[in-house]
């Protein structure tokens, strides 16, 4: 009975002196962790050289949990075809409550508010910021980041990890990014995470980490290879990634997407507007 007893509270022991250590590792974490930065090098054309399709990411104010059916991203160059100079539309659209439910987009021909990103630092083309899209009327303008600034509406979006490399002599483009609003900030659980430290609204709105892949329907390597890479220091994010897509269950129909960002222009407003169902 003695020893029995003696081995129970040395267990009980041992895992209060764990828990001490966990919380005091976790308060002395540092965040964001020492090194962490967005992709580099990179390529922006051949980033937004087609759609991306949205596996997992965090909940946001304009994206809540019941709005993560069928989530995808498309971007397209304001000034034409491999011109980045007055930024990039950003169209992104989602279903609501269900696969093929009521349309969330940001596209204005769909009847969205028009956002659109730019890149502040032209060394650092992996770090954009998004805003509304007012036109160029002189006003406020596409012609750089200062008109988002200025709205109070900017959001940072940072691609911090892709598959490959741009400096690879065979890079022939990206397979899956992940992408954040931010640096993570905040410790949390076994790493840190973006967000606000204030909690409510504001760690809502302030947070943002999504998995992209190239392809509708994910191969598993690539969802691998997302899954690792997010779980690697610097790449630990609280709180848990949500996804529905499920698109082996469903075949999401959206507004048509065109797998080349060079061939837009050549498409009329209507063809714009028809729909396609993707099937990689």
């Amino acid at each position: 009975m003695g020893k029995a007893c003696f081995l129970v509270c040395l267990a009980i022991l041992l895992a209060n002196a764990e828990t001490l250590v966990g919380r005091a590792l976790l308060a002395q974490k540092t965040c964001p962790p020492p090194g962490f930065s967005s992709a580099q090098p990179f390529n922006l054309l051949s980033f937004i050289d087609g759609p991306w399709y949205v596996q997992k990411q965090v909940t946001t104010t304009y994206t809540p949990e019941n709005f993560l059916y069928c989530v995808r991203a498309n971007y397209i160059p304001i000034a034409g075809p491999g011109d980045l100079s007055k930024g990039v539309f950003v169209n992104n659209y989602s279903n609501k409550d269900r696969v093929n439910g009521m349309a969330a987009t940001t596209s204005k021909s769909q009847g969205g508010l028009q956002l659109y990103a730019t890149v502040p630092n032209a060394t650092v083309p992996s770090q954009l910021q998004v805003g509304p899209y007012f036109g160029d009327n002189g006003v406020t303008t596409a012609v750089s980041s200062v008109s988002i600034k200025m709205s109070g509406q900017a959001a940072n979006y940072w691609v911090v990890a892709t598959d490959s490399s741009s400096s690879d002599p065979l890079f022939a483009g990206y397979e899956w990014a992940i992408i954040t609003t931010r640096p993570p900030t905040i410790p949390s659980g076994d790493g840190c995470r973006t967000g606000s430290a204030d909690g409510g609204i504001a760690d809502v709105a302030q947070r943002g980490f999504w998995w992209f892949t190239r392809q509708q329907e994910a191969p598993a390597a690539a969802l691998e290879a997302l899954r690792k890479k997010s779980l690697v220091s610097p790449l630990t994010w609280h709180p848990p990634l949500l996804g529905r897509y499920r698109p082996r269950l469903h075949m999401c129909v959206s507004p048509m997407l065109h797998k080349n960002s060079s061939q837009l222009n050549a498409w009329s407003h209507a063809e714009r507007k028809l729909l396609s169902v993707f099937r990689d």
